[in-house]
């Protein structure tokens, strides 16, 4: 019997107990489900049960974007009123409240947990404009953020290169590449999610849960993910996936557009 069919035998099993056995361990075995459902539904930011946070309603959030807004008005009596509101909001974030900035730029400027700096700043930005202006470049961020830590500490040292302050809207999955040769490398294998039989091994996907599919589908699971998850989820048992394993370079790039590399 294979994996799925004994998985679908498993949830036949339970729900024939529930509905013919009312008794105190099908009780049980349900609550345990519904217990589970309402631990992951979950706010992230005001630990809320019920909802999640791209659906929060805590007014620190309606506060802020108050606060946006009446940041912007007195920003227009300045030269460059747009980048002036960008520059104000920045030192909000590294300064005064980077939570509540990101709360908000998630549940209203959809952005994800793990967005950088620059993606928050333009996209509240944005927001707060009601326009789609292009994203602020990382060099003028870069100056930015250097002269706000000047401003905290007048005499810290040189540091080295804030590149990687910055990274890309993606998401952080450690990728593996095991090389294999090319007999293996044509090896058939099959994926869990649309059950093709005749996947080469070269095109496998192994995630951090052991399940395995094939790049298109992985590539599937990580284009369909909420933008408020941190992480994509196994189609199979919902993990998290914070590393992948494949078995070559070229499908290791087809990811880059999802995955930090």
């Amino acid at each position: 019997m294979s994996f799925d069919a004994e998985n679908r035998n498993n949830i036949n099993f339970a729900t024939i107990t529930y509905s013919n056995n009312n008794n105190d361990w099908s009780r049980a075995y349900m609550g345990r489900i519904l217990n589970n459902i309402n631990r992951s539904n979950r706010c992230s930011f005001c630990n809320g049960v019920g909802h999640n946070i791209r659906t929060c309603a805590d007014t620190r959030i309606t506060d802020f974007e108050e606060e946006c807004r009446m940041s912007k008005t007195f920003c227009e009596w300045t030269e460059n009123p747009r980048n002036t509101f960008k520059e104000w909001l920045t030192e909000y974030y590294l300064v005064i409240d980077s939570e509540v900035v990101k709360a908000f730029a998630i549940s209203r400027c959809n952005c994800r947990m793990y967005s950088s700096i620059d993606v928050i700043i333009d996209r509240v930005a944005s927001y707060i404009y009601q326009d789609h202006e292009e994203i602020l470049d990382n060099s003028s961020l870069l100056e930015v953020y250097d002269l706000l830590l000047s401003l905290q500490n007048p005499n810290r040292q040189e540091e080295n290169s804030i590149t990687d302050f910055f990274s890309n809207d993606k998401f952080p999955i450690n990728t593996n590449v095991e090389e294999i040769d090319e007999q293996q490398g044509t090896e058939i294998c099959e994926c869990a999610i649309c059950y093709e039989d005749n996947i080469p091994k070269k095109h496998q996907v192994t995630l951090n849960c052991k399940h395995q599919f094939c790049k298109d589908c992985f590539k599937g699971c990580l284009k369909t993910t909420p933008v408020y998850k941190d992480l994509p989820s196994c189609a199979l048992c919902r993990a998290d996936i914070s590393e992948i394993k494949v078995h070559s370079e070229s499908v290791k790039s087809d990811f880059g557009d999802f995955i930090v590399l």
